[in-house]
């Protein structure tokens, strides 16, 4: 699963009239991605995924049916997300006496699970209210390059440093060597 955050709150209005400006290069790129990935679902998420309207909202829809049978990625484009409110009103529509596991299908919802690596691109080193909840044991990683700038040989990098490192899940460094010593 990738996600792409196109801002929140204030941000978002900003990046929609971008978007805006260049949503049928956007979803020209997102139709190749989908083609060179044979079996990308792809899809739009977010508070403001359903206030979108006009061209934009149809090219929305038309990529989504085009790939709804896609099992090989899965590619969410989150529009105005904040996962404090999406938190908060998780926790408010299941009272008191919820489990994680509750928190977890109602945050994250169907098809997005624990985030195993975040990358956060533009030389900013925070998660700026972005999957929170489901990057409680992700790996992070940061780089100044701006996100149009990313490029396949970035990911790969990125990927090599994630695989070279130790999950630990909030274990201290001592309990992960024992259960490893133990296995």
């Amino acid at each position: 699963m990738v996600v792409v955050a196109v801002g929140a709150g204030e941000a978002f209005q900003g990046a929609l009239a971008l978007l805006g400006e260049v949503a049928d290069r956007f979803f020209q790129l997102v139709a190749v991605l989908a083609r060179q990935a044979e079996g990308a679902d792809l899809g739009a998420g977010g508070d403001a995924a359903l206030a979108v309207e006009g061209e934009l909202a149809a090219d929305i829809a038309r990529v989504e049916a085009a790939s709804a049978a896609g099992q090989r990625l899965t590619l969410r484009i989150a529009l105005d997300y904040s996962s404090r409110e999406a938190i908060t009103r998780a926790a408010a529509s299941l009272g008191p006496g919820a489990s994680l596991e509750d928190l977890d299908r109602r945050i994250a919802g169907p098809d997005v699970g624990p985030v195993d690596l975040m990358i956060r691109t533009g030389g900013e080193q925070r998660l700026s209210d972005f999957l929170l909840w489901e990057s409680a044991y992700a790996e992070l990683r940061f780089t100044d390059r701006m996100w149009p700038d990313f490029e396949a040989a970035d990911l790969a990098e990125a990927i090599l440093d994630f695989r070279g490192r130790v999950r630990t899940f909030g274990a201290a460094p001592e309990q992960v060597a024992l259960a490893l010593a133990t296995e």
